[in-house]
């Protein structure tokens, strides 16, 4: 159980701490070799591309400076479902109890959410790491997924009705021997 003592703690804009490696990377070729021992591992990866070493890892609805802001962006969500629900064709519209999708959509059509952006493919980190303010050093982020993709893959599945933590207890039922 979780308790705030303060209501504006859902709200909170502080970013992750990680590990930084500052080798410099002058080329793709750099970029490569600096990766290429990570990637020779088992596992799978996720990488984010910030145009500058300065951002912090936080979604874009919550970058804003006062609480008031990050609630308004918040809630930019509402009028956007108003709105898609007439303007995107039919076959775009997620369900009403879609939200993680609505989340998506809004995302992609540029309405600040809750959500970041990863690929599993280093070069689109790069590249989004590189894109934006090419006088500025960049950063990519590197994060092992370790299962995470497993939640993408297994999305719909997952509700609050029936929780990852007992979908993953089936399918351990259902592949490992009694």
């Amino acid at each position: 159980m979780v308790i705030r003592r303060d209501p504006s703690s859902r709200f909170d804009t502080r970013g992750v701490k990680c590990r930084l490696v500052r080798d410099p990377v002058g080329s793709l070729a750099d970029y490569l070799a600096l990766l290429s021992p990570f990637l020779r591992l088992p596992g799978s990866y996720w990488f984010r591309g910030h145009a500058s070493k300065d951002w912090r890892l936080v979604p874009s609805a919550l970058r804003f400076s006062t609480l008031r802001e990050r609630e308004r962006a918040l809630a930019l969500l509402v009028e956007f479902k108003r709105v898609a629900e007439i303007k995107l064709p039919a076959s775009r519209v997620p369900a009403v109890d879609e939200e993680l999708r609505w989340l998506q959509v809004a995302q992609h059509f540029g309405v600040p959410t809750r959500l970041l952006d990863w690929t599993a493919n280093p070069l689109v980190g790069l590249y989004f790491a590189c894109c934006e303010l090419p006088d500025e050093d960049a950063l990519v982020f590197m994060v092992e997924s370790n299962g995470l993709d497993l939640l993408a893959f297994l999305g719909p599945t997952v509700s609050r009705e029936r929780p990852l933590v007992a979908l993953l207890i089936d399918l351990a039922r259902q592949t490992l021997p009694a």
